[in-house]
């Protein structure tokens, strides 16, 4: 079954600060796009630096999903929101806009774990 994938897309240039985890509060993405990170997060993912994980677990699945992202159509974070099987993961996909030298849209993907010390089947 695998994580699901929610999408938020921010009013153009309304997003203004940091997003917070859902399960604790702490910061997890930062307004200057820089991950933070707490024990919920899986991983976050940006088109132009990929995957950031401090889950050991998900280094080796990480790595075959870059593989396999690179022999098909696939995003690699939906390819691996199918292999995670905690029931209570989700993945937020979220996009913000604002001005540059034109419009720019940028989207980056935050998967967390609510309850990450419970392991499946307990």
């Amino acid at each position: 079954m695998g994580a699901k994938i929610v999408s938020l897309e921010m009013p153009f240039q309304k997003y203004t600060g940091n997003l917070f985890c859902p399960a604790c509060g702490e910061v997890v993405y930062d307004s200057e796009g820089m991950p933070g990170s707490c024990g919920h997060v899986l991983f976050t993912y940006h088109d132009d630096f990929g995957f950031e994980s401090e889950e050991d677990t998900l280094t080796k699945t990480i790595e075959e999903v870059l593989e396999k992202a690179k022999s098909c159509d696939e995003h690699p974070v939906k390819l691996l929101s199918e292999k995670i099987t905690s029931k209570s993961a989700l993945i937020f996909e979220i996009t913000h806009g604002g001005m540059a030298c034109g419009p720019v849209w940028d989207t980056f993907y935050v998967g967390i774990d609510f309850y990450p010390s419970v392991k499946q089947g307990e």
